[in-house]
């Protein structure tokens, strides 16, 4: 149960400072502007191909993560491709709050 809790700590605590940040960077440059600004420079040319690289290896993990759980993937893998990563801290934080105590579901991965 303590791990668990740290754990959904974890997953609350990046989905507020995350969505903090988001924040301003939509209040500042919009929705359009955060792919424009991303896509400005070689040097956030790069930092955009690695989270897009990294959310294709989310993606692999969180499709079979969620076979073994017998739940859809599907709405986690539609809303990464405007939400990014929040996408899988949502899942993170479901799959926590979900998990039978004591199942394989409730352990780390």
């Amino acid at each position: 149960m303590k791990n668990r809790n740290v754990r959904l700590m974890v997953w609350v605590a990046l989905l507020l400072v995350h969505g903090a940040i988001s924040m301003v960077a939509m209040m500042e440059v919009g929705f359009l502007g955060i792919f424009e600004e991303g896509l400005a420079t070689w040097g956030t040319r790069q930092v955009f191909s690695d989270l897009t690289v990294g959310l294709v290896l989310v993606s692999i993990w969180l499709v079979r993560d969620a076979r073994e759980r017998k739940v859809s993937a599907w709405p986690f893998l539609v809303a990464m491709l405007g939400a990014g990563t929040f996408s899988p801290l949502f899942y993170l934080l479901w799959r926590d709050l979900t998990a039978v105590e004591g199942s394989r579901a409730a352990l780390p991965a």
